[in-house]
């Protein structure tokens, strides 16, 4: 009897780990259809525009001056001083202000690094410390127009259509990594609303410690989120 309960237990188990990350995949895709509804919602209240970070330089993070948090795709929601002038919501995080049911759906529930998201909501307000989210938001990184139903092309001229993704972040030694769904997938939603679940077993669509070599200058970081958003409008 003690073997049979044994060798039923031994079926069930795997069967059980492989049904509980389908759940959090489709509850990670729920989440994703909720923020591009407060998106939409965003943009339908400020004449077709999407969030997006401020017109200001980057400080420290861009010493070159080029790029602004406007242009920047990244998980950022909360901006603190001395990165601006006055602390600010960034990009996605306009959201929280009346556009999304429950803030928590910022965060993806197959996240494999709970601890990176621990109280990043309750950052919201500080004059010092970032809050981030679970999903990286394009803003206006590699587009041409700030338009809900028209972002333009990216750099390789095609539609940029991709707009949020789940973060997977490998730093440099010290930092905390960020990753989701054991990083063999990430789920991925479109300017149409829809959401696609995309391969990443070959880390793909993952941020790697060489991205981070020249850290707290971004450069290498943001090519590389560049790069992400330009392939999975290509899967579009």
């Amino acid at each position: 009897m003690i073997s049979i309960i044994a060798l039923l237990v031994g079926i069930l188990l795997p069967a059980l780990g492989a049904a509980r990350k389908t759940a959090l995949r489709v509850t990670c895709a729920s989440n994703m259809c909720q923020i591009m509804i407060g998106t939409v919602a965003y943009a339908v209240d400020h004449d077709g525009a999407i969030p997006r970070g401020p017109d200001a330089p980057l400080g420290p993070l861009d010493p070159s001056g080029v790029d602004t948090w406007a242009t920047l795709g990244s998980n950022i929601i909360w901006i603190p001083q001395p990165f601006v002038p006055t602390a600010t919501f960034n990009a996605q995080g306009a959201l929280v202000q009346g556009y999304l049911r429950v803030n928590d759906i910022l965060f993806c529930p197959g996240t494999d690094t709970p601890e990176a998201y621990e109280g990043q909501v309750d950052l919201i307000g500080s004059s010092s410390d970032f809050a981030t989210s679970g999903y990286m938001y394009r803003a206006l990184d590699e587009t041409t127009w700030d338009r809900i139903e028209n972002l333009g092309v990216n750099g390789n001229g095609n539609c940029a259509t991709a707009l949020y993704y789940d973060v997977n972040r490998h730093g440099t030694p010290g930092m905390e990594d960020a990753t989701s769904h054991q990083e063999r997938i990430v789920n991925t939603a479109y300017t149409d609303g829809h959401v696609t679940l995309l391969d990443n077993d070959d880390q793909k669509y993952s941020a790697l410690p060489e991205h981070y070599t020249s850290w707290p200058d971004a450069a290498p970081l943001i090519k590389r989120i560049d790069e992400i958003f330009i392939e999975m409008d290509a899967q579009f």
